[in-house]
């Protein structure tokens, strides 16, 4: 029994045998959810047994009058207890105050969580931001464990996140406290430029440190990366290539490098670069040049898109993405005589050419383009002999859907879905609005592949959705001789799954998150719980108990399979639904954590990766764990279902730790002690084969998992010993993934070593 409870039935005796029955039903409630009453203690800033009862005796109130009649919440007996906290928010190199710090304070609780026994994280409440003295002050409940929270952005560095644990003050107590918040590089990243040719460096090459927000911008018509986007810290590389660039660890960020002459390329470093000797490698290409003529055009200019990603070095694919980005856009005018020009483009990226008329909508223009490096090209291009799309949007029973967006998206796969926010809208070529009569149209259409289908919805993934309609594509094969093509789009009207997120007890669990994936469709997509009343509010003002539920979509008719995830707790068993299910039922599995602390003499690098995933050969994405250490060298990996786990630890400058076989059982936390990381060797993975990925093991533990192109390599520290390389695709089984081997290199790496390793594809 927990201490909490152990007061609450000690108080509870106090108060008599009459009020001893109401809490014995109270107390089966309790065990369901997790201990309301110290919740309610916690939320109310209170610690001591006296205000405890305060609360208790409110709801004892406020419930006997709810049995009569649904009435206002009963005012709480909160005596101020005249205890009050300065905080002076200041900058750890200079002192200075700073203006515009955010601060959060809550109260410390002290209570477990099924599945850990760490202390649950208190709700935070938002001060005021400080002022010009970088001050900021609040009113507390007396001898009440505090928790704060400080950090502040100047320009566009953020600080290091701070978090204070405040001991209890007395009644009547002011007390000041300092928060210095560092602003300071900490971690040094070597980059080393390399023609990709000619295997030589590259002197005077530009690298830009930029803040990464995980998306370069919203608007699809934006310029994903402007010369005048945010730097960090500037460089260029010397005689040898290379340059230093100073970091945060505290703060994601990625490098930029272009020269003149070559192709753009983005890194985001991770991993042990700190010293020259273990230099990131850049490979760069020679720039390209595009050409041409657009006849039969007015004015405007000429764009051509490409999707970020292929401007990121292979040393960044990780294969959990950080972050969806938007499409990089050229731009160049058109001449009155209809010519454009482009320099420096990148070559071998797919780069999509639109037209955009002054005042008009975009249009497409021809093929894809890629281009070699090196290489000038010309073209010509014509709006001459285009197609005019038209169509209609009818809801299920026929009647036409007004004021509805409808998207032209060139096509990558045959297969028609639901419109999603990301993919979707870069390859999006036009944009449409029905009328009364749920009419469309677009102009200007060349020939290709294309889908045609409603906009994707805005704010569906992990948001209310902006609508209740939701429909899948048509494809549409336009030919060179078509004039006029007509579509006809469906739409379903406000189809949902709901339901609820339980725990291994049958309690709600508030705070969990669903996926959701279309049988048919494979439309997937996310949804959050909503909790209908916090625990203290049940507990203080009797509004019953916390509902965790969701409602997913709005949903195309299609059967959908769900799996939902807290923290804390493994993944629920996959629930298959039809579209408009009600009531269903996600129970979440009892995991494990595992917890440990790093050692490292000599070196102590921040930040250290952490990684646990399951031992043996299948890998699974569910199970495993992961946890990036920037400012302490202790971790705790948590919602790992019961089993065996292998764990390796990397720090900044590539020492590596391996523990194997850890037993996990759920409900339960294995303490691993000291992690020792030591010297480790270095493997350096390239393909002939296209994006692949490869899994490296350590023997049979698992050290990265990463996608390998063809013209940039990935490196990474491994433990010296035995290791195992192995070329495996990505499998889908329902919602989970999973990786399927096809094939292995297996080598003996000594410390210090470093191995270049090509990986081919099975013939």
């Amino acid at each position: 029994m927990s201490r909490a409870r152990v007061l609450f039935v000690v108080i509870l005796l106090a108060l008599g045998a009459a009020v001893l029955v109401r809490v014995l039903r109270v107390d089966g409630d309790q065990r369901a959810t997790g201990g309301a009453a110290e919740s309610a203690a916690t939320a109310l800033g209170v610690g001591d047994s006296a205000a405890l009862a305060r609360a208790l005796d409110a709801e004892q109130r406020v419930q006997s009058e709810a049995s009569r009649a649904p009435l206002a919440p009963a005012p709480v007996d909160t005596k101020p207890s005249g205890a009050r906290v300065l905080v002076r928010v200041v900058a750890d190199d200079t002192g200075a105050p700073i203006d515009g710090a955010h601060v959060r304070h809550g109260v410390r609780a002290a209570t477990t969580g099924p599945n850990s026994s760490t202390p649950s994280k208190p709700e935070l409440r938002e001060l005021p931001a400080t002022g010009a003295d970088g001050r900021v002050e609040f009113d507390c409940a007396e001898d009440v464990a505090l928790v704060l929270e400080a950090s502040a952005t100047v320009g566009d560095v953020a600080s290091r996140p701070f978090e204070l644990d405040v001991a209890p003050l007395a009644e009547g107590e002011r007390r000041e406290l300092v928060v210095r918040l560092c602003f300071e590089p900490d971690r040094d990243v070597y980059v080393r430029a390399i023609d990709r040719a000619r295997r030589a460096p590259i002197a005077n090459v530009r690298v830009l440190a930029r803040p990464d927000r995980g998306a370069f911008g919203s608007d699809p018509d934006e310029l994903a990366l402007p010369p005048e986007r945010a730097v960090l810290h500037a460089m260029t590389t010397d005689a040898n290539g290379l340059a230093r660039v100073p970091l945060r660890s505290w703060q994601r960020a990625y490098l930029e490098l272009e020269g003149a002459g070559w192709g753009r390329r983005l890194v985001q470093p991770r991993g042990a670069h700190a010293t020259p000797e273990s230099a990131l490698d850049v490979e760069l290409a020679k720039a390209a040049r595009l050409v041409g003529r657009l006849a039969g055009a007015g004015a405007g200019e000429v764009c051509l898109r490409t999707s970020v990603f292929p401007l990121y070095a292979a040393a960044t694919y990780e294969l959990a993405f950080d972050g969806d980005l938007d499409d990089v856009v050229w731009r160049a005018p058109l001449r009155a005589d209809g010519e454009f020009a482009f320099d420096a483009l990148p070559p071998e990226v797919d780069l999509r050419a639109e037209f955009r008329p002054d005042g008009g909508v975009a249009v497409n223009l021809g093929d894809e383009v890629r281009l070699e490096p090196g290489e000038t090209r010309r073209v010509e291009w014509s709006l001459a002999g285009t197609c005019v799309v038209q169509g209609r949007v009818l809801d299920a029973s026929g009647a036409p859907v007004a004021a509805t967006e409808v998207w032209l998206v060139r096509e990558t796969n045959t297969r028609v879905h639901v419109f999603d926010e990301y993919s979707d809208a870069q390859q999006r070529c036009a944009t449409a609005t029905t009328d009364d009569a749920g009419r469309f149209e677009f102009d200007g259409v060349r020939a290709g592949a294309w889908q045609v289908g409603p906009a994707a919805i805005v704010g569906r993934t992990y948001s209310p959705p902006t609508t209740g309609l939701a429909g899948t594509s048509v494809r549409l094969d336009v030919a060179p001789t078509d004039r006029t093509r007509t579509v006809e789009l469906r739409v379903d009207r406000d189809l949902f799954v709901e339901g609820r997120v339980v725990g291994p007890d049958g309690a709600p669990v508030e705070g969990a998150y669903l996926f959701v994936r279309g049988v048919t469709t494979q439309d997937e997509f996310h949804s959050s719980t909503v909790e209908a009343r916090s625990l203290a509010e049940r507990a203080v003002h009797g509004a019953g108990p916390v509902e965790s539920r969701f409602r997913c979509g709005p949903l195309v008719r299609d059967r959908y399979r769900l799996v939902a995830h807290a923290q804390g707790f493994g993944a629920s068993t996959e629930l298959e639904a039809d579209a408009g299910a009600k009531d269903l039922v996600l129970a979440l599995t009892a995991a494990g954590t595992i917890r440990g602390r790093i050692v490292d003499e000599g070196c102590g690098a921040l930040p250290v990766d952490v990684q646990v995933s399951p031992s043996g050969a299948r890998l699974e994405f569910e199970r495993m764990g992961m946890d990036t250490l920037a400012s302490e060298l202790t971790f705790s990996i948590e919602g790992l279902v019961g089993g065996r786990y292998d764990l390796v630890a990397t720090c900044a400058r590539g020492h590596v730790g391996v523990r194997r076989a850890i037993d996990v059982r759920g409900g339960s936390v294995t303490e691993l002690g000291d992690v020792a990381l030591g010297a480790s060797a270095r493997l350096r993975l390239r393909t002939t084969a296209g994006k692949v990925v490869a899994l490296v093991r350590s023997e049979d533990a698992l050290v990265r998992a990463h996608k390998v192109e063809v013209d940039a390599p990935f490196e990474c520290s491994v433990p010296p010993g035995r290791v195992r390389v192995e070329l495996a695709r990505v499998e889908r089984d329902g919602l989970r993934v999973a990786f399927h081997v096809l094939s292995e290199e297996r080598l003996e790496l000594a410390p210090g070593e470093t191995k270049e390793l090509v990986l081919e594809a099975p013939k």
